[in-house]
């Protein structure tokens, strides 16, 4: 199913435009296209090292072809869920592929375990924005693969990877744990 949802998706000119961006900021990879790349082989370690399903593997390789496609379309700066942030942007985009609620949540959503870490580190009680984060996503098994193949890239501390696997474990019977975490 997701692997030729997939397909089309790199038809389409906007994606292909997409993927040539170059983005600025914490993540310094020289284009969008390069840190898919990263991802895959993230996405090919992580699969040959705990078996993941065809089902994971697909729907995960359908968050990394969409995540950040649409970052040049974006206002810089804007919040997570303002309609013109690239989680929404590229929420806006799959949604033209695919009907499946939960992938479109993780990739609006992709960006808020992060942030919310960093509120969590600086004193804040972030206890109601981790039951909302909880709350919006159905399979923590999956968004927890695909955040630990889009934040264990080279230059990243993996801090936040292990912080949001512990919170979620706590909640959730999720089958991941640090041990996943790529190096």
């Amino acid at each position: 199913m997701f692997k030729g949802i997939l397909a089309d998706i790199k038809d389409d000119d906007r994606y292909r435009h997409g993927i040539r961006f170059r983005a600025k900021g914490r993540r310094k990879q020289s284009s969008i296209s390069n840190h898919i790349a990263e991802l895959e082989a993230n996405l090919n370690q992580l699969s040959a090292r705990r078996g993941i399903s065809e089902y994971e593997y697909w729907a995960l390789m359908l968050l990394i072809h969409t995540h950040d496609t649409m970052k040049m379309h974006a206002v810089p700066h804007a919040k997570i869920r303002d309609r013109f942030s690239h989680s929404s942007l590229a929420r806006d985009f799959a949604s033209d592929y695919c009907r499946d609620e939960d992938l479109l949540q993780m990739i609006q959503q992709h960006e808020v375990p992060f942030s919310i870490y960093r509120k969590e580190r600086k004193g804040e009680d972030v206890s109601e924005k981790l039951d909302e984060l909880f709350g919006s996503v159905r399979n923590w098994r999956l968004f927890l693969m695909f955040i630990i193949i889009d934040n264990c890239i080279s230059g990243s501390s993996r801090r936040p990877v292990y912080w949001i696997i512990e919170q979620a474990n706590k909640r959730f019977a999720t089958g991941i744990d640090e041990d996943w975490v790529i190096d």
